[in-house]
């Protein structure tokens, strides 16, 4: 059976885009759409967001680009997508329900942008339906199994630690984690903490937050990504801010050595949360790399 689609109305901040959402095989996932722009034959972008944030991390980048049709999509318990078991979530279900948001689009074929852990999630998709995707943007991405997570990252996923400090202060916690890795700190603005925050408020939120943290450790989950990664055939590109304070420049690097048709971009004065930190310089690196196919 092919999912539902239902229409739902989007709040005054986010412009009145139409707001959609799927039901797939593991829950429904929220999505932004986009698609009625510029080209109708186009391939679509699909955007990914990371962690913590959710598909509004992308409204900046695509205002900046008005002339690609895309949608922005909410991974499963992130946002206003909801798993049917929290649980049982990795970054390959996640991965599992954008190829079902894609098919049930009819997306032949995508463009695949994704930031933070939705890199994670693009390199899962990849391994599983790299046929579908043309090209490949990951930015500011931890797909490394030596990366080492950041220390709020490590507070928070204590057992015993975890959950007593985000009933206590998990919206300052929230706010200063996402305003740290920022370059630009004055960009994030009570319009994106509500935008980001709003489906981690109260009990249940702050539990989702928890449960969105207990992901896996990078040496478990990341141990098969290098060898994904030399085996992606597509062109791609790697974007990283250069004052990112949570992932090394250096594994910026190392993926444009192991993605045999890559082009890595460091922007100066970009920390790491960089779609919402410089809007436009990711929108013009991308609208650069998405017109060097039309060039062949």
């Amino acid at each position: 059976m092919l999912p539902l689609l239902m229409s739902v109305t989007l709040s005054a901040a986010l412009d009145a885009r139409a707001v959609q959402e799927t039901e797939t095989s593991l829950g429904t996932v929220s999505w932004l759409d986009a698609r009625d722009r510029g080209d109708p034959e186009a391939t679509v972008v699909v955007f990914l967001h990371g962690l913590p944030t959710s598909k509004e991390l992308w409204l900046d980048v695509l205002d900046a680009m008005p002339e690609q049709p895309a949608i922005a999509v909410d991974l499963l318990d992130f946002g206003e997508s909801r798993a049917r078991d929290p649980a049982a979530l990795d970054h390959t279900a996640r991965a599992l329900a954008v190829e079902e948001l894609c098919a049930s689009l009819g997306l032949e074929q995508i463009i695949l942008v994704a930031h933070d852990l939705g890199s994670s999630v693009a390199i899962d998709y990849m391994e599983a339906h790299g046929d579908r995707v043309e090209r490949l943007a990951l930015l500011s991405s931890p797909v490394y199994p030596d990366f080492e997570e950041p220390d709020v990252v490590s507070l928070v996923r204590k057992r015993w630690i975890g959950m007593p400090l985000l009933r206590l202060a998990g919206p300052a916690i929230y706010r200063s984690t996402l305003k740290r890795g920022l370059h630009n700190p004055e960009r994030y603005t009570d319009r994106e903490h509500d935008l980001f925050h709003r489906d981690y408020s109260g009990g249940a939120g702050k539990r989702r937050m928890w449960q969105n943290l207990w992901w896996g450790t990078p040496d478990e989950m990341f141990a098969g990504y290098p060898a994904v990664m030399r085996d992606i055939s597509v062109p791609t590109l790697v974007l990283h801010g250069a004052q990112d304070p949570f992932i090394p420049t250096a594994h910026a690097h190392r993926m444009d050595r192991d993605i045999p048709d890559s082009e890595l971009i460091i922007i100066e004065g970009a920390g790491h949360f960089i779609p919402l930190d410089v809007p436009d310089a990711v929108a013009g690196a991308l609208s650069d790399f998405l017109s060097a196919e039309d060039d062949g």
